[in-house]
């Protein structure tokens, strides 16, 4: 009986080490995912993320190690281990690290460890417009710097606060960070002295890889250009009708008269 007990302590051993890592064993550090990249400006939301992992509980990420303190949110995984957690980057400018921890539900699971990454933040750089005023038609050309993403988009936006309407828009690439487009103040837009407002906005990045906005400046559009009408006097020469002076006759003198 004994030597029974002694066969099934060792099978249950056995079993244990099987699912156990092995002494000396090195599991390498998971990955994950960010977006946007950097660089990004103070308190832009920032999304971290693992898709399949080893991870069985409570995902900790955190941006710190910057000037500014650092920020941290949880995620829960689901039954793939994978995870999403979003929090928003820290409002200071600088060169942070996002770290991310795993807290197993079982606290005899060995927890998985991550790599890290980089996160840069950057001030919003100022966008400029030029001219900063105009009637309908007037082309705007629209600048800005710092984007390392190929993708840009500016708008001219009616009611900024309101409805929001995009009333032109342009999308285009730039191989460089400083870029500049162009925007068409439409025939239908209302002056700015007759209750219309509008700004130009700007975004760095694209759909699929946001990297943030730029802060928007007002437009004013001005009244309509009337064409004005001159009127040419023109002077007419005039011509004297004044008669000239008489000519005075000059008497004649009476002919001797004759003798013989």
């Amino acid at each position: 009986m004994r030597i029974i007990q002694v066969a099934a302590a060792a099978v249950i051993l056995t079993g244990l080490v099987a699912v156990a890592p092995s002494a000396g064993a090195v599991v390498p550090p998971e990955s994950f995912a960010v977006s946007p990249k950097s660089p990004v400006s103070g308190l832009t939301t920032v999304t971290v993320w693992e898709d399949d992992g080893a991870c069985a509980g409570t995902v900790t990420v955190t941006i710190g190690g910057g000037p500014a303190p650092s920020v941290s949110n949880q995620g829960t995984t689901d039954v793939q281990g994978g995870w999403t957690v979003d929090l928003q980057a820290p409002n200071g400018t600088g060169t942070y690290t996002i770290s991310v921890v795993c807290t197993q539900t079982d606290p005899n699971a060995l927890a998985p460890t991550f790599t890290s990454e980089e996160l840069d933040i950057v001030a919003v750089p100022a966008l400029r417009i030029d001219p900063p005023s105009g009637p309908v038609g007037t082309v705007i050309d629209v600048g800005g710097t710092e984007c390392s993403f190929t993708g840009i988009a500016i708008d001219l936006v009616s009611d900024p606060d309101g409805a929001h309407t995009v009333i032109d828009s342009a999308e285009f690439d730039s191989a460089t960070t400083d870029w500049t487009g162009h925007l068409t103040v439409p025939a239908d837009a209302i002056p700015t002295a007759d209750g219309g407002n509008y700004v130009v906005e700007a975004t760095c990045g694209t759909s699929v890889e946001f990297t943030f906005d730029y802060t928007s400046v007002p437009f004013v559009v001005t009244a309509p250009v009337v064409p004005t009408t001159s009127t040419t006097t023109v002077v007419v020469p005039t011509t004297s009708t004044t008669a000239p002076p008489a000519v005075q006759a000059t008497p004649v003198a009476a002919a001797a008269a004759f003798t013989g």
